[in-house]
């Protein structure tokens, strides 16, 4: 887990089912990654200082994380 003093570059990739029937907004997406990621990933997702986001098409839906320290 990320300390508190510590900030991160967060990349998320949402693979969502081809043809979906719902639509969610990418910025729902990612606050209810961020929040499940509280106190397991990092302390507080107020730590995240940088976000590089996408949602995408496939045959098999599923989530890709990635979290680093940001580089001073």
């Amino acid at each position: 887990m990320f300390q508190k003093d510590v900030p991160i570059v967060a990349t998320i990739d949402f693979y969502r089912k081809r043809k979906a029937t719902s639509r969610a907004d990418i910025d729902n997406l990612l606050k209810s990654i961020l929040d499940s990621c509280n106190g397991i990933v990092f302390e507080d997702d107020a730590q995240v200082v940088e976000i590089h986001c996408r949602k995408l098409q496939s045959d098999n839906p599923h989530v890709e994380m990635e979290f680093r320290r940001k580089r001073r």
